[in-house]
């Protein structure tokens, strides 16, 4: 599913991963950590193909990701799911509209839209507030909103950026347990979070960045 061979980031003054060899087989869950700098956003940033490695390969799906063109790159996306600290919604436009926003972007029939985001907003438990707008939910439930918009396309691959940290330990643990229920059908997750404590609860494999290289 995902496979990082020898992945090295280096900018003008500085090397933000060096030399990362990393394996994730479909249906894998693990968490990403390690100090502030580590280099686990600059990592997600390479999977979702931001940003491209310096040197070394990336596959996703068996195929290399590395070199891709603006085009290819567009359509490995559509397998992917992201979400952040932030859920960086639209804030003047409804739950409904915020989570069909990929599919229209893809071109989705009207039908198929109406269809997908129903059956996501039912996953995540907010079939009841699809009208509702940002503002005028929790930070827990905005960021449930985001999770809809991620999986509404039905990604094989799931990368979450710090998707707990404005949340408290309860709310935080209903949203891993949402990364659960969907790791459990078959979709890979890497999940970079600073929350050891939440970590250590979740009996999952865990990735250790410290300055850019991989030390467990």
């Amino acid at each position: 599913m995902l496979r990082l061979e020898r992945i090295s980031k280096r900018y003008k003054n500085h090397t933000a991963l060096c030399n990362i060899n990393l394996e994730l087989a479909t249906g894998d869950m693990a968490f990403l950590t390690g100090h502030s700098g580590a280099g686990k956003s600059t990592l997600l940033k390479l999977l979702l193909m931001i940003e491209k490695p310096t040197a070394g390969m990336l596959y996703i799906n068996n195929k290399n990701c590395s070199r891709l063109s603006a085009r290819n790159i567009s359509a490995m996306r559509q397998d992917i799911g992201m979400i952040f600290q932030d859920p960086k919604l639209i804030p003047n436009r409804n739950i409904f509209e915020n989570i069909a926003l990929p599919l229209l972007i893809s071109g989705y029939r009207m039908h198929e839209i109406k269809r997908r985001v129903r059956a996501v907003l039912e996953k995540v438990s907010l079939e009841n507030k699809s009208q509702y707008l940002p503002n005028e939910l929790s930070l827990g439930e905005q960021q449930r909103v985001g999770i809809a918009r991620a999986i509404v396309h039905k990604p094989s691959l799931l990368l979450a950026d710090e998707p707990t940290g404005n949340l408290d330990p309860d709310l935080s643990m209903e949203i891993m347990s949402l990364f659960e229920a969907f790791n459990a059908v078959g979709v890979t997750a890497l999940i970079a979070t600073h929350d050891l404590g939440l970590i250590k609860t979740m009996n999952k494999p865990v990735i250790t960045l410290q300055q850019g290289a991989l030390v467990s």
